[in-house]
C-alpha cells in the first residue's frame, strides 16, 4: 500500500505541472487535449491484483485529477513492458480512438 500511495503522489505531481501547460478544455466540445495516465510495471502484480483493485485505482486519479481541476479527458491504462506484454493492444486502440476525437482532426491546413 506504501508503494501506491508513493504512485499517486507521483501521479498528483505529474498531473499538476502538466496543468500549467494545458490549454483551457471547453467540455461541449470535442477535446483538443487527452490525458494518458499509463501504469508501466503491471507486470510486478498478479492479474488477480490487478483486476480486483482497478477502480479503485482508477477513481483515485480521477479523484486526484478532479482536486486538481483536470477537466480534459483522462485515459488511464495499466500495461506490462516485459513478458506477456499485458494491455499493449488495448493500449494501442485507446491511443488511435483518442488521436481521432480530437477537434484538429479533419482540419485543413
Amino acid at each position: 500500500m506504501r508503494e501506491l500511495q508513493r504512485g499517486f503522489e507521483c501521479i498528483r505531481f505529474w498531473l499538476s505541472s502538466l496543468k500549467a501547460h494545458l490549454p483551457p478544455h471547453n467540455p461541449t466540445k470535442k477535446p483538443c487535449v487527452t490525458i494518458f495516465v499509463v501504469g508501466t510495471h503491471a507486470d510486478c502484480l498478479s492479474r488477480e491484483v490487478l483486476d480486483e483493485d482497478r477502480e479503485f485505482r482508477e477513481d483515485e486519479i480521477r479523484q486526484i485529477g478532479s482536486e486538481l481541476g483536470i477537466t480534459h479527458p483522462l485515459h488511464i491504462q495499466e500495461i506490462s513492458c516485459v513478458g506477456e506484454l499485458y494491455g499493449l493492444d488495448g493500449f494501442e486502440k485507446a491511443v488511435y480512438e483518442q488521436c481521432l476525437r480530437q477537434d484538429q482532426m479533419g482540419e485543413v491546413v
